[in-house]
């Protein structure tokens, strides 16, 4: 038998021969006992009894159309907490948003509008249902600019108990078309990782003071193709990196796949298109369900459900 045979020999045995360590046994530990002796030196501890099936908390919801609701599977969008709705152009991101202000105004709450895009259609939004008067737009240039005005505004509404028991729809129009502050300096370069910083402090910021409001913040953020290197990966990603993917308890992505033509004097003319609307991620609910809607003037309805 060579050395390295005896080695390996001596080794198996040296195995063989150890035991494998008893477990001595100790009294379970009283949770209750070790929960109040934590009382003065550490704050909101609980112990989870049945009630507590989950805890992701909404304070409301923001009413929306019955194929969004039957998409996450809730009420509608959750107050306290951060939505995005990302897609390629025109395929019904802001028919989305247009709803959750309507939501807000139905249910007698504040409806935002955070526009940095300045092309917000108002007299699409009021044949959708919306109240002209019934709502505010807040105008913002940049990343930065978007969170300092939504903190004020939740400062504002925190302030006084008759608009903190109000429900709020804060949306912002749009994440993918807003630069950073740096991003407009021509000096400054490597803007996209300047742009993903001010993104990631300001859904931080959002986050916080989201939890204790009836206030849901949706996001409209556009799509853009990247490279792949198998073919298996996504061939799309939003604006932001990972933060709004992070942050987000909804994601809902649309995918346009056709247009609605009627036929009107022997001419056919584009009334709507037909979209793809998948939960690709949902806290709330169950996620990654779809459905094929169709969305004309008056906003979002059924189309062809879609396989769940």
């Amino acid at each position: 038998m060579s050395t390295q045979e005896l080695a390996k020999s001596e080794k198996a045995k040296s195995f063989k021969k150890k035991k494998k360590p008893v477990l001595k046994e100790v009294d379970p530990i009283n949770f209750n006992e070790l929960v109040e002796a934590a009382e003065g030196l550490v704050t909101d501890v609980f112990i989870p009894d049945e009630e507590h099936r989950t805890l992701v908390e909404v304070n409301d919801w923001i009413t929306m159309p019955e194929p969004i609701c039957d998409i996450l599977s809730t009420p509608g969008l959750p107050c306290g907490h951060i939505v995005e709705c990302l897609g390629g152009p025109d395929s019904g991101k802001s028919s989305l948003a247009t709803h959750a202000l309507i939501g807000a105004q139905n249910d007698g709450g504040i409806a935002i509008l955070i526009d940095t895009e300045h092309k917000f259609d108002i007299d699409r939004a009021v044949a959708m249902g919306l109240n002209r008067g019934g709502f505010i737009i807040t105008r913002a240039e940049t990343i930065e600019d978007v969170f300092e005005k939504y903190v004020a505004w939740m400062k504002l509404i925190r302030s006084k108990e008759k608009w903190l028991e109000r429900k709020v729809a804060m949306v912002w129009d749009s994440l993918g078309a807003t630069p950073c502050r740096d991003e407009l300096d021509e000096t400054t370069k490597d803007h996209n990782m300047r742009a993903a910083h001010a993104i990631t402090a300001g859904l931080r910021k959002t986050r916080y003071f989201l939890r204790k409001t009836n206030a849901a913040f949706l996001m409209i953020n556009q799509v853009y193709q990247k490279q792949t290197k198998t073919p298996w990966e996504k061939k799309t990603t939003g604006r932001g990196g990972m933060s709004p993917e992070y942050f987000s308890s909804i994601r809902l992505e649309f995918t346009r796949i056709g247009k609605i033509a009627k036929t009107i004097k022997g001419e056919k003319i584009k009334v709507g298109i037909t979209s793809n609307v998948e939960a690709i991620k949902n806290h709330m609910g169950v996620p990654f369900r779809s459905a094929r809607l169709e969305i004309d003037r008056k906003g979002i309805v059924y189309g062809r459900k879609a396989e769940l």
